[in-house]
C-alpha cells in the first residue's frame, strides 16, 4: 500500500487528498492499560479539562510512572518521562486536528496547550528525538498565530487560516519522526476516535461488480480486465480502485475513522484537487450523507454509509443520474 506519512496539517497534508477518481492511465501498526497522561507532565504543563480528556485515551504500558521516578528511558520500552511527555504530545495533536475539523467544543485550549506540550517533551527529550521537537515546537508557535483570532467552529475559516501556513518539509518529517518513535519506542498506540490514525485496510476493490454498475447506468464499459488499479492510504482515509475501460469507469473500495469527519472534509478535499460538487442531485434511494462529484473529467458517487463503502465514477459525457443508478444498484448488491 501506497503511504502518505501521518503528519501535521501544518504542512499541508489534510488538503492533500487526491481522490482516485480520475486515475484514467495512472497509478495514482505488549499488554497495556488506559492511562491519563497529562498527569505524568502536570508540573511543567498548565493543563486544562480539555488536554486531559483529549490525551485520557492514550494507550500507554502498565508500568508508567510520574517522570520524576524514572530515568527518560528503560530497557523494556516503558512508558517513563520522555515517553509520557512524548506520547502526551502526539496524543494532544491527533485529537486537536480532529477537534478542529469536526468543531469540538474546547478545541482553542487544545491549540493553545500544544506549544507548551511540545516543551514539556522537549524538557525530557533524548538526543534522537530532540531536534524533531525543535522543529515541532517552531511549528506549533506558528500554528497558534495563524489561529489567532479565528472562530475554530468554523471549518471553511480553519481550512483558511491553516493554508497561510508556509508548507515545511522539516514539519512533516519531523511530525512523522516523532509519532514512528513514540509507536515504536513508548509504546504510543492511536485512540479509536483519531480521525487522522491509519484506516483500516479497505476490501479489494473487485467486490464491486463492474457488470452491475455498467448495467445500472446504461454505460457500456469493456469490464475484460481492470486497467490499473489503486491502494492509496492517507492520514484516516484509504482505498482500493479498479479502473476500467481505459478509466472509462472506475470502483473504489474506501475505509475511514470518523464518518463524520470524511462527510464534512471530503468535499473541501475534492475541491482543493480541482473538483467541484454536484449539487441538487436526486439520490432517489441512496443515504443522504452521499456526495456527488465532476472531478478530472468524471462524475462520481460517493457511498459513505454502507457495509463496503465505495465510489463508482464514470468519464465522458455522463449524467449524475446515471452514475446514481449504478450506485444505487451497487449498494443493492452488497445487501443482497
Amino acid at each position: 500500500m501506497t503511504r502518505t506519512p501521518r503528519t501535521s496539517l501544518l504542512v499541508g497534508t489534510f488538503a492533500a487528498v487526491a481522490m482516485f477518481a480520475g486515475c484514467g492511465d495512472d497509478e495514482p501498526a505488549g499488554s497495556s492499560t488506559t492511562a491519563t497522561t497529562a498527569s505524568t507532565v502536570a508540573t511543567t504543563v498548565p493543563t486544562t479539562a480539555a488536554v486531559t480528556t483529549a490525551v485520557a485515551t492514550t494507550e500507554l504500558p502498565a508500568s508508567t510512572v510520574p517522570a520524576s521516578t524514572v530515568p527518560a528511558t528503560t530497557t523494556d520500552g516503558s512508558a517513563s518521562g520522555e515517553c509520557a511527555a512524548l506520547n502526551a504530545l502526539v496524543a494532544a495533536e491527533a485529537a486537536m486536528f480532529g477537534s478542529l475539523f469536526l468543531g469540538s467544543p474546547a478545541v482553542d485550549e487544545l491549540v493553545a496547550a500544544m506549544p507548551s506540550l511540545a516543551a514539556a517533551a522537549q524538557a525530557t527529550a533524548s538526543a534522537e528525538i530532540s531536534g524533531d521537537l525543535d522543529t515541532m515546537s517552531e511549528a506549533y508557535g506558528e500554528l497558534v498565530a495563524a489561529l489567532d483570532g479565528v472562530d475554530l467552529s468554523d471549518f471553511e475559516a480553519v481550512e483558511a487560516a491553516l493554508d497561510t501556513i508556509p508548507s515545511s518539509a522539516a514539519a512533516g518529517e519531523a511530525s512523522e519522526n516523532l509519532m514512528v518513535y513514540a509507536t515504536d519506542s513508548c509504546g504510543y498506540t492511536p485512540s479509536d476516535d483519531d480521525p487522522f490514525a491509519d484506516a483500516p485496510e479497505p476490501s479489494d476493490c473487485e467486490v464491486l461488480d463492474p457488470a452491475v454498475a455498467s448495467r445500472a447506468a446504461a454505460i457500456d464499459v469493456d469490464i475484460s480486465k481492470v486497467d490499473v488499479g489503486a491502494d492509496v492510504s492517507l492520514p484516516g482515509f484509504a482505498i482500493k480502485g479498479c479502473a476500467y475501460g481505459n478509466g472509462d469507469m472506475v470502483l473504489s473500495t474506501m475505509t475511514f475513522n470518523s464518518l463524520e469527519f470524511v462527510i464534512d472534509s471530503y468535499p473541501s478535499n475534492v475541491e482543493n484537487n480541482g473538483g467541484t460538487m454536484i449539487a441538487d442531485v436526486d439520490l432517489a434511494t441512496l443515504p443522504e450523507s452521499t456526495l456527488v462529484t465532476d472531478q478530472v473529467g468524471q462524475i462520481s458517487v460517493v457511498v459513505f454509509e454502507a457495509d463496503i463503502p465505495f465510489i463508482v465514477g464514470f468519464g465522458g459525457d455522463v449524467e449524475p443520474s446515471e452514475v446514481v443508478a449504478a450506485a444505487e444498484a451497487l449498494l443493492a448488491d452488497q445487501m443482497s
